[in-house]
């Protein structure tokens, strides 16, 4: 009789892809002090620095306080940030000058 080899099968990867629309959060906050979900912010990030994008989640019950998640345009990532520290102006540094700078690193 012939011997038969085993051969492993292979695994088919997993896609990574990243949610693009909110369709609406879980806890239910779709408005908080003012600022609406999807609404574009600048904002001091938990990093320590300023970041500017739009809002995808509120967390009403933070122990710092009420803070966001902001999908950051300038680090292309999701960060957190207090809603204490978000400002209307970008304070001298606009969003092409953020994005230059991240460039050159």
């Amino acid at each position: 009789m012939p011997k038969t080899i085993a051969v492993k099968k292979k695994k088919k990867k997993k896609s990574k892809s990243r949610p693009t629309d909110v369709k609406g959060p879980a806890n239910g906050v779709f408005e908080l002090d003012g600022y609406q979900l999807d609404q574009k912010v600048w904002c001091i990030l938990s990093t320590g620095k300023a970041g500017y994008g739009r809002i995808i989640f509120f967390h009403p019950l933070n122990k710092e306080g009420p803070a966001i998640t902001v999908w950051d345009e300038v680090s292309t990532a999701y960060r957190v940030g207090l809603m204490a520290d978000i400002f209307e102006k970008s304070k001298g540094a606009s969003k092409s000058k953020l994005i230059s700078t991240k460039a050159k690193k």
